[in-house]
This record gives C-alpha cells, sequence and structure tokens, in this order.
C-alpha cells in the first residue's frame, strides 16, 4: 500500500531476523514471539476484556451478592 514510508537506520539494512534467532534456543525464540505479539496486539485487545470485567465485577457486587441472615 505505501502510505506512509518509514526511513529505519541503516544498522537495518543488513539486519537478517533469522539469523539472529539462531543463536538462541527454541525456548526463548517462541518466549520472545509471544512477546512481541503480546506488545504488539494489547493495545488493541486490552479494552474489551478490561470492559468485560469491570461490567462482571459490577454486576456481581450489586446483584448478586447473597443476602446474610444475621438473627440468631
Amino acid at each position: 500500500m505505501q502510505i506512509i514510508e518509514l526511513q529505519l537506520p541503516s544498522f537495518f539494512n543488513n539486519f537478517d531476523p533469522r539469523a539472529a534467532a539462531a543463536n538462541f534456543p527454541s525456548g526463548v525464540q517462541a518466549y520472545l514471539a509471544g512477546l512481541t505479539f503480546a506488545l504488539v496486539a494489547s493495545p488493541c485487545s486490552t479494552p474489551v476484556p478490561a470492559t468485560l470485567l469491570g461490567y462482571r465485577v459490577e454486576y456481581k457486587e450489586a446483584k448478586s451478592l447473597p443476602k446474610r441472615n444475621f438473627e440468631t
């Protein structure tokens, strides 16, 4: 689409992510991939679960608290 053209530093001209990742064990590679995905997706997905959790907490506190009988 080339709507916005970004100029990256010259360091990235010869950077090969596959060669850099080859130096890490597969567990570290998986962790870094998950961490990257979480950092990218979090701003988009966080508002929905936060809203649902907030609604659930309010609903639970307002509507579904058990009534207690303190008579002995």
